[in-house]
């Protein structure tokens, strides 16, 4: 499939081989999800897990008030306008953990996001143990009609609010998104030291925007999660927790993702 092999070496060689054999993995889990599996909605941490495998998945809700949330996206987009990365043609990404942060959000907005930050640290640690913070992004992704010829699998009818483009289903590779923004990855491909991926969402499916459902692309059924305005899902960032981002097709999605490692010593998930 690939011309190379998984080998110990040194310096960039080695992260490089790394990075490489994460990808191949990462696409041969893709690959190998039957066809035609069901897709499930859940609601608590219970009906996130797969069967007997230890995915370590998390759920809780109001982690932030509603109050919290609208003004975290109030200071998330103003800060966005001004300066971002893209995150393929519908998304931004911002950083609010960097000092340079402080010039965009302001000194309330940067306080606001270190508190929400903070929080979720605390709530990582009780699920995982001591943890260590590694990265945060701020995500915002807006939906247009464009989005739902973008590629990715369309959900109507979740939590009882009709979506756009489609019915309820698993993500299936002959027709949705294999790459960009809607793709199903992990986390660890990308960022080998990651240990525990965190999403504080601050704004709610159904209220401020359609489609847009996260998804554990498990073997045997996606399962879905809704957006909610200070709901925290959080999950080990390894091969065990392929999952995804489904295509926004109206509104504003944003949320805080924030990535942990476990403290050194303690035993790596997945």
């Amino acid at each position: 499939m690939f011309g190379f092999a998984c080998t110990k070496s040194s310096g960039l060689a080695a992260r490089l081989g790394v990075r490489l054999c994460s990808s191949r993995r990462q696409l041969e889990l893709i690959a190998k999800l039957p066809d035609d599996r069901p897709a499930a909605l859940c609601r608590n941490s219970a009906e996130l897990l797969m069967g007997e495998s230890p995915a370590h998945r998390h759920l809780w809700d109001s982690v932030a008030s509603v109050e919290e949330c609208q003004r975290a996206v109030e200071l998330a987009q103003r800060a966005m306008r001004r300066c971002c990365d893209n995150d393929g043609d519908h998304g931004k990404l911002f950083p609010p953990h960097v000092p340079e942060a402080s010039h965009f959000l302001g000194d309330d907005g940067f306080a606001l996001f270190s508190d929400l930050r903070q929080r979720v640290a605390l709530q990582a640690a009780t699920a995982y143990g001591p943890v260590v913070p590694a990265a945060s992004l701020l995500s915002w992704i807006s939906g247009s009609a464009a989005t739902i010829d973008a590629g990715g699998a369309s959900d109507a009818g979740a939590g009882g609010s009709s979506d756009a483009g489609g019915e309820l289903r698993s993500y299936d590779w002959r027709r949705d998104a294999r790459h960009g923004t809607f793709a199903p990855h992990v986390d660890q491909a990308n960022q080998s030291d990651y240990d525990i991926s965190a999403l504080l969402y601050l704004s709610t499916f159904g209220v401020d925007f359609h489609g847009g459902l996260f998804a554990f692309n498990d073997t045997d059924c996606d399962r879905l999660v809704e957006p909610k305005a200070g709901r925290l899902l959080a999950f080990s960032s390894g091969f065990d927790n392929l999952h995804q981002v489904r295509p926004v097709h109206s509104g504003e999605r944003l949320v805080l993702s924030i990535w942990f490692r476990r403290e050194q010593g303690s035993s790596r998930l997945g």
